[in-house]
């Protein structure tokens, strides 16, 4: 029975009200407790499903950019082989050449060694009959002793320039050549009347030496200087 306005308030019906409010509040709990258990089984369903924008992605045909990165990758894989054969053929290339000339090298060597050999031999010869000819000169006594080993002397030195000769040395006259430092060496000059004579050589001192075209040693010469004659010896 539910009161009225203006009576008073009884025990009774606060414990009443109280057990109303109560029951109340119970019932809207469990039923949220089962909508949050329909929704966690709604999620647990939707998780099961297949992801389809996924696939989609994977199986669209590749954009053009797609296409161009790709092919610029290839290209660069392609350069990058092509890079590694270059490489690797001047590697060979070079380990050739290397060893072909560390093999001229010694060719070279060899020969010029050989060339030595050669030029000692000859001079050993010459060496040899030195010495003869110095021993016989040490124990001459009378004039006709000393010129014999005068004349012995001689034909030491003309096989010496025999030897010189087969090395490759050649003997040049410089007299009358048009003076030249690189194949003479003055040491004066002297003054000549004959305008043709000026700035050559007019007096050898010492004879020059060649092997091929290169001068071994220079002449000394006398280079003529070109002065006007006195009046007195002017002709008439």
């Amino acid at each position: 029975m539910s009161a009225r306005p203006g009576d008073p308030v009884k025990p009774d019906d606060v414990a009443a009200a109280t057990s109303a409010a109560e029951a109340e509040v119970a019932g809207v709990a469990a039923n949220d407790d089962d909508d949050g258990d329909a929704n966690h089984d709604g999620a647990e369903g939707h998780d099961d499903a297949p992801a389809e924008p996924t696939e989609v992605a994977a199986s669209r045909p590749a954009t053009p950019e797609e296409r161009h990165i790709a092919e610029l990758e290839a290209q660069v894989d392609s350069l990058s082989a092509r890079l590694r054969q270059y490489s690797e053929a001047v590697d060979r290339v070079r380990g050739e050449f290397d060893a072909s000339r560390n093999r001229m090298e010694r060719e070279h060597a060899r020969t010029l060694e050989g060339h030595k050999a050669d030029a000692v031999a000859g001079l050993l010869g010459v060496v040899d009959s030195l010495d003869r000819g110095l021993n016989s000169l040490a124990g001459a006594e009378t004039k006709a002793e000393i010129d014999n080993c005068a004349s012995g002397l001689q034909i030491v030195r003309v096989e010496f320039e025999r030897v010189l000769a087969e090395l490759g040395l050649r003997r040049f006259d410089a007299t009358g050549e048009v003076f030249n430092p690189e194949r003479h060496q003055a040491v004066s000059t002297m003054p000549v009347t004959d305008r043709n004579l000026d700035g050559r050589v007019v007096q050898e001192l010492s004879g020059g030496s060649l092997v091929g075209d290169r001068v071994l040693r220079p002449a000394v010469v006398v280079v003529g200087a070109y002065s006007e004659p006195a009046s007195g010896d002017q002709p008439n």
